[in-house]
């Protein structure tokens, strides 16, 4: 493999000094790129000129005169000598001295000292300190394992993009670091030998052609999608993307098994059984009308180790997946009617894993081929007009996937053994909106006798109504704009496994509706807003034997925001909420308060404070809970010294108190402290 290769980061390096086609040593102004440091030749056939001491050059303001030299042949040369001409674009200008009249005028493109048309490099760069400067909690205990420390951290990160002769070029890299080990980005993975200083992404890619006709990508990625075989495929690798006229697509993808982060493994290819391998070719049937008729294939190998995702907690095993998904979508020219179909067959399989056969004989599992398939429907039936917004409008979607019993593909998260069928309405007029949906999931699709079937019914109501705009109110209004939300869950059984062959006895099957009902009430005040809330819920359990064990909570919340002026701005809420649990005819009540308060003097200050309050309790006495903590914070904005500007930077101080009670006599559960901690950061941006 090429050194750049097994190094990407040297990949932009490599641009700047491959041995492009020499220049000519002289050019004439015009449409093409010229090097920075080229002998410009003017034609002066038709040119009036004056006499040589009169003869006066610019490029753009900048006088080049001393530059100008007349060899002979009806010619006038610019040879640069110790400056070069700027990179860009301007206006080449020759003037006569006498009367400042305008001779000549010729476009000049210069191209960078590296030899591109135009190129660009931004870094960044942002250092910060967040220390917990001083605490004490009255039961001797500390906040955090830690006590008092401070960490400094870091992000930084590099962006350059060019362009030469319809190549574009783009390169960039993030990095994040951190003081303390255990807020390193590999700290989950490697634990006390992650570095403190890592890469979080990079990204190195090339592109011919406006639009791209051809690309090719190093780096983090992100794979096509294929429903059903290859969804949300972001991983590091390579990538090559290629048009094959009349509408024809074509992309290579070779990734990662897994999310990786590091200056290991730069690539992400260093192990042929930890990666996954995708070929899409996609076809627009009607090229005149992109989107019209369009059909992708795409044909996936994926294996992965028991290796985990850097940020995930799992235990992971060995497996490998092969699938050739096919999808066909399209929509009318307006856009009123789209649809998709999709298939995909996946072969899934387990490998021997000797870490889980520790030592042992395990029976090897047989590899399975399964299908799934979706398909999708997105109809307007009423589209208002543009001059007429507030007429009747009317969208309705349709959607059904299945996918068979042990269907598994690495690189798509598709639920095997289920059939989802959904459908959904939405209907507005005026400014109102009513949206209707409801689902269905079935598992144990092929009914084994022995297996729990489960059936699931999900509906739902969303309605808002714009009460004011109705009235007439422009501004601050009496009636308020409104909310409903409405859901009913029920899930149950569909069907009884013999107790003596599955272990299931009637009394287990499950069967429970829940539901949930929300009111929000909003109102626009002369300087702030008020709104109210009310939500119920509901868990009726029908399973049984435990017909009582059901709950129902009733909450309501009042918030309110007011801004006295621009400097000063304030808010209050409260909440009370009650469950009754039906079983045990206890009822919890929790009572809340919080209040917040924000001044900014000006651009470069800012205060604040917050305070809550809450108060819980159940009907029999025998538990109460109480909390109350005050928060107070202050900012400052300012400027540190830099080489070439100011650097921005920010100081930030926190001071909180906290006080929390707790008691419980049913267990014996009793918790009493109060506490205080401090806490001082410091951002500095250099970049």
């Amino acid at each position: 493999m090429p050194h750049a290769l097994r190094h990407p980061l040297l990949l932009p390096i490599l641009i700047v000094v491959w041995p492009w086609p020499a220049l000519a040593a002289t050019a004439a102004p015009g449409d093409a790129w010229v090097a920075h440091d080229q002998v410009l030749r003017l034609p002066t056939e038709g040119l009036d000129l004056p006499p040589p001491g009169a003869l006066r050059a610019f490029i753009g303001s900048t006088e080049v005169t001393p530059m100008l030299r007349r060899p002979g042949g009806g010619l006038l040369e610019l040879a640069p000598r110790v400056l070069h001409w700027p990179a860009g674009e301007h206006q080449l200008v020759l003037q006569d001295a006498r009367d400042w009249r305008e001779i000549g005028r010729w476009p000049l493109k210069v191209r960078t000292a590296a030899g591109f048309e135009r190129s660009t490099l931004q870094p960044r760069l942002h250092l910060g300190v967040d220390s917990r400067a001083a605490e004490h909690r009255s039961d001797g205990q500390a906040f955090s394992p830690r006590g008092t420390h401070a960490d400094v951290a870091t992000q930084a990160g590099l962006a350059w993009n060019a362009a030469r002769e319809g190549w574009r070029f783009e390169a960039g890299l993030n990095g994040s670091g951190n003081s303390h080990r255990a807020k390193t980005l590999r700290h989950g993975e490697l634990a006390d030998r992650a570095p403190k200083l890592d890469l979080a992404d990079y990204r190195v890619a090339i592109a011919r052609g406006e639009p791209a006709s051809y690309r090719a990508e190093l780096g983090h990625l992100s794979a096509r999608n294929h429903p059903l075989l290859a969804q949300d495929l972001s991983r590091r690798g390579l990538a090559l993307h290629g048009n094959l006229g009349a509408g024809g697509e074509l992309g290579l993808y070779l990734l990662n098994g897994t999310q990786i982060v590091g200056w290991d493994n730069l690539l992400g290819l260093e192990d042929s059984e930890h990666r996954v391998q995708m070929l899409s070719w996609g076809l627009e049937l009607l090229p005149e009308r992109p989107g019209g008729l369009r059909a992708d294939i795409a044909l996936l190998d994926a294996s992965l180790l028991p290796r985990r995702d850097f940020n995930a907690g799992q235990v992971p095993d060995a497996e490998h997946s092969r699938g050739l998904s096919l999808r066909v979508g399209g929509q009318t020219a307006g856009g009123r009617l789209r649809g998709e179909l999709a298939f995909a067959r996946s072969r899934f399989v387990n490998p021997y894993d000797p870490l889980l056969a520790l030592g042992g004989e395990l029976k090897p599992v047989r590899a399975v081929t399964r299908n799934a398939y979706s398909a999708e429907l997105h109809a307007v039936l009423l589209q208002p007009a543009g001059e007429t917004p507030d007429a009747p409008s009317l969208a309705v979607h349709l959607r059904h996937e299945q996918a068979a019993p042990l269907y598994r593909s690495l690189a798509a998260a598709v639920t095997p053994d289920q059939r989802l069928s959904r459908i959904g309405a939405q209907f507005g007029w005026a400014g109102a909106a009513l949206g209707l949906q409801w689902q269905q999931r079935v598992d144990n699709l092929d009914r084994v006798a022995t297996l729990l079937r489960t059936r699931t019914d999900d509906g739902m109501a969303t309605l808002s109504l714009p009460l004011p705009r109705w009235l007439g109110a422009n501004g601050p209004s009496p009636w308020p704009s409104l909310n409903l939300s409405l859901q009913r869950l029920h899930q149950r059984a569909a069907n009884l496994p013999p107790p003596e062959a599955s272990g299931f006895a009637a009394s287990q099957r499950p069967d429970q509706v829940n539901g949930v009902q929300q009111l929000q009430l909003g109102w626009v005040l002369p300087k702030g807003a008020f709104g109210w809330q009310v939500s119920r819920t509901t868990l009726d359990n029908r399973q049984p034997g435990r017909e009582r064990a059901d709950a129902r909570s009733l909450g309501q919340t009042w918030q309110l925001s007011w801004a006295f002026d621009e400097r000063w701005q304030a808010q209050a809420g409260l909440s009370r909420s009650r469950q009754l649990n039906v079983e045990t005819d206890v009822t919890q009540r929790i009572a809340g308060a919080t209040l917040g308060l924000d001044w900014r003097p000006d651009e470069r200050w800012s205060f604040g404070g917050q305070g809550s309050l809450n108060r819980g309790r159940d009907s029999t006495g025998l538990a109460r809970s109480h909390s109350a903590g005050v928060q107070l914070h202050a900012g400052r904005r300012f400027d540190l010294p830099g080489i070439d500007k100011p650097l921005p930077a920010q100081l930030t101080l926190r001071v909180a108190h906290q006080t929390e009670r707790q008691r419980d006599d049913r267990f014996g559960l009793a918790v009493d402290w109060r506490g205080w901690w401090v806490d001082i950061g410091l951002a500095v941006g250099f970049f």
